[in-house]
């Protein structure tokens, strides 16, 4: 799966943002609060669902705009695009469209198919992480390491994990193996032989006691056995639970396997069609069709037919005779028609596009061009105050004179010369002459259409007005063309039984005019032949038709060996071959997850339905043995009693029926204590079986990486019960807790990318990464870019971080340039 497009309506600082991804590597640059965990939190929220808890310091990302909340995110799968669109942060609405903008039904179903089987949970135990998660290794002891590995290789594991210690947390604070230890059951124990030591003082040598005490024991060894089969019951009932929950695979896998009956051939005939018989069938098939379209007709004509035609070319032989010097003419002429055709759908397409975006400028009207005189009139309104500005300019101008001429008063002469200056040149500045412009309305615009705007789509205008001109010119043409072709076909009119009807396809009319005259020649060749040159002819024909009947031949012994008639059927079979390949592809990746063994003990049982069938059996068998083990306790109940019949004391009755209730008591906390055991023992062992096989696998790609992170200095990783190490070259030996912090953060990246391409094979989900390699030197964090370019091969990597001094290339770089703003490329 590889995302190609993002787009957030309202997601934190981000709205109305688009951002592209092009390639499988993409390095998302951006300084500190540029918004890059935000869309990474974005692009989760969408594939996984929205956070809905509130609480201290959590973000939900709630949009600073009044933008509504969420987006859509464009994914790429399997050679198709979706569209996943999520609103809402809380009852949020999901649904996804496929690349024709169709709205697909049922979008939850669609996305589990597509992000199966992984989870939120898994995604971000696999897919994603940050600098923070780095730094866990340090304090993880070997065990809960191991938990952490298990976590990964088994899909949602973390729950049933902590599910299995709470059980068995639980069982054990109730009981201790000790005599000594003091917990609820022990306790009760420790109290019942004592109230049996004071029974035996009290009831001596009775016989009634010692029978009524024998049978209690029977009926208490009754019911022990009833509660181990019911916690065989349980057992089964978990186990077959978890086949059920393989009900989805086990019917795509059947539905896989019944499409097979789809085909019209057998598995047999499809394993038989080899590439090599592919490639000589279609060769075969290739000389078929040339020999078959040779100038001359394998098969000669009969007599009544030459006879035929040759009479209807010596009546018209003129005619034809000018119609076969034509066809060079009008093959001419037809290619000359489909240029006319072909230009004239382009100039149409082009007047379209004008016309809708002429009509959307213009409210609907289609105006004409403006002639060029408009534009360069230089035609100006001038205002009265206009000249009364200039006239108080030039007085002004006139009064500054008369001061400097007039030494005794230049002052009066001076500040009215100021004063006109200033009166008029704001006149002058404020009743400037103005273009006057033609009302636009005797042009087809729109009233109020501002003459700027009618200046900038004078092109456009221009451009439609012209192709409607070229479009009718080109029609005309086309016209006079096919006129000529029809004069030129007129003189085919004696051939017209041996002719299809005319049509518009002039080239497939003209080919069967070039046959039937082709045919003509030849038999007018063969009439004046003579008979040797006709034996001559006819060896040549035998010639064509022997190798046509070798080739055909040899292409029916493959048709024969694959079970197929003819071309056609082989042509089926091809695409049944196809669809097999298909199939068993996609049957490849079930069988990751749908183990042969699992299968296998699904057939055994009988299917998923015999299956539920089965635990609804075992469920009712369950509540048949709660109700044996309510009537064994009656039972009990009734030895008691007989007991306290045996002996008159009062503390001796009173001792008895204390002893019966805690042996209920007893026998009620040691089922519940022996079955929280063996939920607990079940679950860890369903998961062992789950991912034993697949820890090596991700050990030796762990290996790998790190050995290339840390320059082949490390080249083993080693785990134990209580501890996880690194080997050296020469074998020298650390614990995690002595490597330095970017070592151990090596460690770490190794093996969560180990995770990953061991168990995300079956569907490659992109990587998040956000800031991974902070602590990195820079050579390291090379080799680390490295690794990631090597890895984005079969994963898209999707990598955020604000530190720029990175050997990426620049067209993989995405740089954030702020809240909102688009991102570019440096």
């Amino acid at each position: 799966m590889k995302i190609i497009k993002i787009h957030i309506i309202g997601f934190g600082k981000f709205f109305n943002f688009d951002l592209n991804f092009d390639k499988d590597f993409q390095f998302i640059y951006g300084a500190n609060e540029a918004g890059k965990s935000t869309i990474r939190q974005f692009i989760i929220g969408v594939l996984f669902g929205f956070s809905q808890k509130k609480g201290q310091g959590q973000n939900l990302y709630e949009p600073l705009s009044k933008a509504q909340y969420g987006g859509s995110v464009t994914i790429e799968k399997n050679q198709h695009s979706y569209t996943i669109t999520r609103l809402k942060r809380t009852q949020s609405v999901l649904s996804i469209s496929n690349e024709s903008g169709q709205k697909l039904p049922h979008p939850e179903e669609i996305l589990k198919d597509i992000l199966r089987p992984f989870d939120k949970e898994s995604f971000l135990n696999i897919f994603s992480f940050d600098s923070e998660q780095l730094n866990e290794i340090k304090t993880l002891s070997g065990i809960d390491l191991s938990n952490r590995l298990l976590s990964f290789s088994a899909v949602s594991a973390d729950h049933w994990q902590n599910r299995a210690k709470e059980l068995d947390k639980a069982s054990s604070e109730q009981f201790g193996l000790t005599k000594t230890a003091k917990r609820p059951i022990n306790l009760l124990l420790k109290k019942h032989a004592e109230i049996n030591d004071q029974l035996k003082e009290m009831s001596g040598g009775l016989l009634d006691y010692k029978n009524a005490i024998a049978d209690k024991k029977r009926v208490l060894a009754d019911i022990y056995q009833i509660k181990q089969q019911v916690q065989d019951n349980n057992k089964k009932i978990n186990e077959y639970q978890s086949l059920v929950d393989l009900d989805g695979l086990v019917q795509r896998k059947k539905s896989l396997a019944d499409s097979n009956g789809d085909s019209q051939f057998d598995l047999q005939q499809i394993s038989a069609l080899t590439d090599d018989d592919e490639h000589r069938i279609e060769s075969f098939q290739a000389q078929i069709k040339s020999l078959s379209s040779e100038e001359h007709d394998i098969e000669a004509p009969t007599r009544s037919q030459q006879s035929k035609l040759l009479q209807i070319y010596q009546k018209n032989q003129d005619d034809l005779d000018l119609l076969d010097k034509s066809i060079p003419n009008l093959i001419a002429q037809s290619n000359l028609y489909d240029q006319f055709d072909n230009q004239i759908n382009q100039v149409s397409d082009q007047i379209a596009v004008l016309e809708r975006d002429i009509k959307n400028t213009f409210q609907g009207s289609l105006p004409q061009p403006l002639p060029q005189e408009i534009f360069q009139s230089n035609k100006r309104h001038f205002s009265p105050f206009f000249f009364f500005g200039c006239f108080l300019i030039l007085g002004g101008l006139l009064a500054a004179f008369g001061s400097f001429m007039n030494r005794e008063m230049p002052y009066p002469f001076l500040i009215s010369s100021v004063g006109a200056l200033i009166i008029g040149s704001i006149l002058v500045f404020l009743e400037k002459p103005k273009k006057e412009y033609p009302d636009l309305a005797e042009f087809g615009y729109p009233a109020d259409t501002n003459i700027q705007l009618a200046a900038s789509w004078q092109r456009q205008i221009n451009d439609y007005h012209n192709s409607l001109a070229r479009l009718s010119s080109l029609k005309d043409n086309r016209q006079d063309n096919a006129d000529k072709i029809n004069r030129l076909l007129k003189l085919a009119y004696p051939l017209k039984d041996f002719l299809p009807e005319p049509s518009n396809d002039h080239d497939q009319f003209i080919n069967q005019i070039q046959v039937v005259l082709n045919r003509i020649k030849n038999e007018k060749r063969a009439d004046d032949l003579s008979r040797e040159q006709r034996k001559l002819v006819d060896q040549n024909e035998r010639e064509k038709l022997n190798k046509l009947e070798k080739v055909q031949n040899e292409q029916k012994i493959i048709f024969a060996k694959i079970g197929v008639q003819n071309y056609q059927e082989f042509q089926y079979l091809q695409a049944d071959k196809f669809k097999k390949r298909q199939r068993e592809n996609q049957l490849s990746n079930i069988s990751q997850l749908l183990t042969p063994q699992k299968e296998a003990q699904i057939r055994s049982l009988g299917g998923i339905e015999a299956i539920k069938n089965s635990i609804v059996d075992l469920k009712r068998k369950q509540a048949d043995l709660d109700h044996q083990i309510n009537d064994l306790n009656k039972e009990l109940a009734n030895r008691d009693a007989k007991l306290i019949n045996a002996d008159s004391d009062e503390s001796y009755q009173d001792l008895l029926q204390e002893r019966a209730d805690l042996e209920t008591e007893i026998n009620q906390s040691l089922f519940q204590y022996f079955s929280g055991q063996l939920a607990a023992r079940w679950i860890n062992q369903s998961l062992y079986d789950i991912s034993h096989e697949r820890i090596p696998q991700i050990k030796s790609f762990a290996q790998k990486y790190f050995s290339i992170l840390t320059d082949g200095k490390y080249q083993k990783i080693v785990f134990n019960d209580n501890s996880i190490g690194a080997v050296e070259a020469n074998g020298k030996r650390f614990f995690a807790y002595e490597l330095s912090k970017g070592t151990a953060e090596q460690l770490y990246i190794a093996l969560r990318l180990a995770f990953a391409k061991s168990i995300a094979a079956a569907n490659p989900l992109p990587f998040l990464i956000d800031d991974g390699f902070v602590d990195f030197d820079k050579h390291r964090r090379n080799i680390m870019v490295s690794i990631l370019k090597d890895l984005s091969k079969n994963y898209q990597i999707i990598y955020f971080s604000a530190n720029q001094e990175q050997s990426f290339d620049e067209r993989n770089i995405i740089e954030l340039k702020g809240v909102n703003s688009d991102a570019v490329r440096p």
